[in-house]
């Protein structure tokens, strides 16, 4: 189902983390990346082969899979330029719904919850004497923002068990974020910052005194992290001395230093991790390029899938994300 690209990851910038580093952690690092091209082809009513569904020597059937729980965490770019791949990302996303219902609830039992952040890091200090960054700094977004909508969730994420139609329509209403005003600094608002911004959602907004997003990762759940931006990313580390006063961005943290955030979070077990980048190509000269990104989906290596962000319809890369959702939880090793 995924097709191997080939493409080589790029250099990776060097350059040392700031003040509120990442948590330091090894990482283990598997075969080839699996990466796919986006099809433009609807295909809303899959159902995954799931091979874990079977009879154990009793007799009995039941959840056969790795884990039995899965934190789905999408970090979104808000730049002026992603209206559009937010409106195909909402429009595909009811039958990726559908299908984890069918499959990984119906026949396996999978309690998942579904997370939406904006990759925009910055914060009214960016911009002396501006409102420039909106502030968000990782917070969970849970409230309508671009787009009109019927249904929020009820807390700061989107709880599987409401069943396909409510989550479809939760997440078309949390995921059209505003578009961030285009004097929020540098690079272009902050906006296409997803590396750290998971990170500050993940600590910062954890173990802060407000403790915003406290309760969302669970210890005993797989994680995939879903990045969709145009661009590549633009991540610093956030700190007291981040921001010059002209409010450009501090030095570009390793990527290397995120994945290892990440590994940390997850009790050193770099298997339960599953990356999807929803991005431009590692290479060829065009605006979306993300070598970055790409460099982070090698890290989680064979638990990684790409499709370009150019692609007129998301439905089959969502579904076949899917399947490498399936495959990772297959894989899990639960904590302890």
């Amino acid at each position: 189902m995924f097709t191997n690209t080939g493409e080589s990851a790029s250099a990776e910038a060097s350059s040392s983390a700031g003040v509120g580093g990442p948590t330091d952690a090894s990482a283990g690092v598997g075969g080839p990346t699996d990466a796919s091209t986006d099809d433009s082809a609807t295909d809303s009513g899959v159902l995954l082969d799931i091979a874990g569904n079977e009879t154990n020597a009793s007799g009995e059937s039941g959840n056969m899979l790795g884990c039995s729980k899965v934190d789905l965490l999408f970090v979104i770019d808000d730049s002026g330029s992603m209206s559009d791949n937010q409106d195909k990302l909402t429009q595909a996303f009811p039958g990726m719904a559908q299908t984890i219902d069918d499959t990984l609830v119906a026949q396996e039992g999978i309690d998942y919850r579904i997370g939406v952040m904006s990759s925009n890091i910055l914060d009214n200090t960016a911009c002396p004497g501006l409102a420039c960054g909106p502030n968000f700094l990782g917070r969970l977004q849970h409230t309508q923002a671009r787009v009109s909508c019927n249904d929020v969730p009820a807390g700061r994420w989107i709880e599987g068990g409401d069943g396909p139609t409510v989550v479809a329509d939760q997440f078309t209403c949390v995921a059209s974020l505003n578009m961030a005003q285009d004097l929020n600094g540098f690079p272009e608002g902050g906006s296409e910052a997803p590396l750290e911004a998971t990170r500050l959602g993940l600590i910062d907004r954890v173990n802060d005194a407000e403790a915003y997003n406290q309760g969302f990762l669970r210890d005993d759940a797989l994680l995939v992290l879903i990045l969709v931006t145009d661009e590549d990313d633009q991540s610093v580390w956030m700190g007291l001395n981040s921001w010059p006063l002209l409010g450009g961005p501090g030095s570009v943290a390793p990527v290397s230093d995120f994945w290892n955030m990440l590994v940390g979070l997850k009790g050193d077990h770099p298997e339960n991790i599953a990356v999807v980048g929803i991005t431009g190509p590692a290479s060829g000269g065009g605006d979306t390029d993300a070598p970055r990104v790409h460099d982070f989906l090698s890290l989680a290596e064979p638990n990684s899938y790409w499709t370009d962000i150019s692609g007129n319809d998301y439905s089959t890369a969502l579904q076949e994300a899917l399947e490498l959702i399936e495959g990772s939880c297959g894989g899990f090793i639960p904590p302890g």
